[in-house]
């Protein structure tokens, strides 16, 4: 149950409170908080100049709730939920806050030795001193700590025993990984998921398949199901650059949308082949933030590879979406089976993944393949986020998109003609 007023919250250690588990994606979960109703008070904090480095955090005062997610990979890793609120707080908590259950037995309001009973025996826990002295009773994959007196930490303390007799009931309760902690919360999902390959000029690599240009709709769905949504592209707000004259065809583009993969697959209107694969972040800072699954990318770049000297004005971004003339490589099958993206066989290679800063990206893009800087598009984000615009910086068969602080919001894979790709995007 969502939760409110004469509702029940059912703790599992190690898995989950109410309807949030532990190794839900921070979209999932807000997705829950939108369909509680009325939460005005809801807060959702991130730094957004070390976006990999601070947690998410998802709070709800109102109940005391607060959720932790790893910045990286953007999973649940830790529940807390406030049980004594101060005094400002405490009439509102005491009427929305759900009652907390465990094998049917609520414990909101009970002291230690009746939560050691409904949990059983544990070891010694935690005896905290300083601004707010307290004691830590833990469990595998759960805790709570109660406050204490501060003249009585340090007897409590030395008598090595927990201190069933102390008044009063615990101030917070903590859900994490069993193998974890409080200090060091750990993901639940048995290992992060394979990285999407990206492959330049040819498609991408995801859940051991390839999902290649020229494909038809129904070949990407007998590899990755169907859609869960499909999308008409009535409006293309880059054409206007392009060199070509737009084709009269009443037959429009559409995208298949997998936002549980974090991508969109763009299929002609006349041909229905695929013609451009979109990867998505999901930074918190972008107009589309949690419709998305985040996509974890690889780039490789082939420093074997002779420097060409493209540029990003080689390729404009209103040709992104219009149809290529068909790679060499489709005539090659054996060829193109032989590609790889393990970074591991290919010393050789620089990998490129979701972490990196643009910066370092167009380093590495001219250093590495001697391609040439260029002048971005901007792309306004007024009136769905504060953080300003985005620009999209185009290279053969690569587009980037660039959020204010300088990480990547999504990469494009579109089709485009081998000729014109450069060598450190080709596999050998």
């Amino acid at each position: 149950m969502l939760g409110g007023r004469g509702l029940t919250w059912p703790v599992e250690p190690s898995h989950r409170v109410g309807s949030f588990c532990l190794g839900m994606g921070v979209n999932e979960a807000l997705s829950i908080v939108q369909k509680m109703g009325s939460l005005d008070r809801a807060e959702f904090s991130f730094d957004d100049q070390r976006p990999f480095d601070v947690d998410l955090t998802l709070r709800l005062p109102s109940w005391g709730l607060q959720l932790c997610f790893d910045s990286y990979q953007q999973d649940l890793r830790l529940i807390s939920v406030r049980l004594q609120e101060d005094e400002v707080e405490q009439l509102e908590a005491r009427a929305l806050a759900p009652e907390l259950i465990y094998s049917g037995q609520k414990f909101n309001s009970l002291g230690l030795r009746d939560i050691y009973q409904i949990f059983g025996p544990t070891w010694i826990g935690d005896f905290r001193v300083g601004d707010s002295p307290a004691y830590v009773l833990r469990y595998p994959g759960l805790a709570f700590e109660f406050p204490l007196p501060e003249d009585m930490v340090d007897a409590l303390a030395a008598k090595e025993e927990h201190p069933m007799d102390i008044a009063g009931s615990p101030s917070l309760l903590w859900v994490f990984a069993a193998q974890a902690s409080v200090q060091s919360p750990s993901s639940v999902v048995p290992e992060l998921l394979e990285a999407v390959g990206v492959l330049p000029g040819v498609g991408v690599q995801l859940q051991g398949r390839k999902l290649r240009f020229g494909a038809m709709p129904q070949d990407v769905v007998s590899d990755f199901g169907p859609p869960q949504q499909v999308c008409i592209k009535d409006v293309d707000a880059f054409r206007i650059h392009s060199t070509r004259t737009p084709a009269k065809s009443p037959d429009v583009d559409y995208y298949y949308n997998y936002f549980y993969l974090g991508l969109d697959a763009l299929f002609d209107g006349e041909t229905h082949s695929l013609q451009k694969i979109v990867l998505h972040v999901n930074p918190p800072t972008h107009e589309r933030f949690s419709r998305y699954t985040r996509c974890f990318f690889e780039l490789l770049l082939d420093k074997k590879g002779e420097a060409e000297g493209a540029s990003a004005g080689d390729v404009l971004l209103g040709e992104v979406c219009e149809e290529s003339e068909p790679d060499d490589l489709e005539s090659h099958p054996d060829t193109i089976e032989k590609e790889t993206v393990d970074s591991t066989e290919r010393p050789d290679a620089v990998r490129i993944d979701v972490r990196w800063q643009w910066a370092d990206i167009e380093e590495a893009l001219c250093r590495v393949g001697g391609l040439a800087k260029s002048k971005p598009l901007v792309m306004d984000q007024e009136g769905y986020t504060s953080f300003g615009s985005t620009y999209f910086y185009g290279f053969p068969g690569l587009v980037f998109e660039v959020m204010q602080n300088g990480y990547l919001a999504s990469l494009t894979v579109f089709r485009v003609h081998s000729s014109k790709l450069p060598s450190i995007f080709q596999r050998r």
